[in-house]
């Protein structure tokens, strides 16, 4: 099992980086989007959408919803395949996500009590939705932004070490159950020992290039369709100081942990151990990324707030 989830593993990162540092952006969204599909697929199935019509309504909804929300929030020029400028919709949808994950941690700690709050189909429908198209805005918004290709990289490493951490942790220390009614497994040790992870990786990524992350261009296209270079030069970044950094880090690790047990949540609801079985080894595609669908909201919020 172990070889099957590391070769599973060594497949998935080489495909995304691929995709990530592909010449055209083009690549990267379109596996964004398989990703996101996949993981609707896989939702519909926690919200107990009956029979493979209605669970196919449910991935189409959100596909067109995706497209909407990247047309009309100023992010992607369909027709053109261009990346547009930020859009004025980027803070409010980010303050919104911020709002969902801390409406999520409540339910989480407040469950079983909680589950008649959430528990019939269409709300967790809703629920769906707006963790899908959250986590479609956030990717968009940290892909395009200024040094987009190394913040992506950097969010989805920090939640991976993250859960290898409190995955080691907790197997060797762990004791005291983090949230025992969502997930028996997770202790407030291996949570913790998440954290110290991030906090071990964070001053590699700093002083390998976050010190030095000051640059004249921004990597977009104007919505006038006039080059980065011409449009947007003399741009630079703020200073970022290690500990700010440190700390953004740990946000992050927490932050996707609450992802991991929002899932394990609607696991419990309906019954389902592994969202999927796509992935050998991994299970399906929400239990992937379901650290990434709160930790990439947040940080771009962090993003945007602190005007990195």
């Amino acid at each position: 099992m172990l070889k099957q989830r590391i070769a599973t593993g060594l497949v998935l990162v080489t495909g995304f980086l691929l995709a990530l540092f592909a010449e055209s952006p083009v690549f990267f969204v379109g596996i964004c989007v398989a990703l996101i599909l996949s993981a609707a697929w896989e939702w519909s199935a926690l919200a107990e959408v009956k029979g493979t019509l209605g669970r196919l309504s449910f991935v189409l909804l959100v596909a067109m919803l995706l497209g909407f929300v990247a047309a009309n929030l100023g992010v992607v020029n369909v027709a053109k395949l261009q990346v547009l400028e930020q859009s004025i919709w980027f803070m409010p949808a980010f303050y919104f996500s911020g709002l969902f994950w801390l409406l999520g941690f409540v339910l989480i700690i407040s469950y079983p009590a909680s589950q008649p709050l959430w528990s019939s189909r269409l709300t967790r429908i809703v629920l769906g939705i707006l963790l899908l198209i959250g986590t479609w805005i956030a990717l968009l918004y940290t892909r395009f932004h200024l040094n987009g290709q190394f913040w992506v990289v950097y969010v989805v490493t920090i939640v991976a070490a993250a859960d290898v951490g409190a995955y080691f942790v907790g197997k060797m220390l762990g004791k005291n159950k983090l949230v025992v009614a969502v997930s028996p497994g997770k202790t407030r040790e291996g949570f913790f020992g998440g954290i110290i992870a991030s906090q071990l990786l964070a001053p590699i990524f700093y002083f390998t290039y976050v010190e030095s992350m000051y640059v004249n261009t921004l990597p977009v296209i104007a919505a006038t369709g006039a080059s980065a270079e011409s449009s947007l030069a003399g741009v630079e970044t703020p200073a970022i100081s290690l500990g700010l950094f440190m700390l953004v880090s740990g946000l992050v690790a927490s932050v996707s942990v609450l992802g991991d047990l929002f899932e394990s949540m609607l696991k419990r609801c309906s019954g389902i151990k592994d969202s999927g079985s796509i992935f050998p080894g991994h299970g399906g595609v929400l239990d992937r990324i379901d650290g990434l669908t709160s930790a990439f909201p947040i940080f771009a919020l962090v993003l945007l707030t602190l005007g990195w």
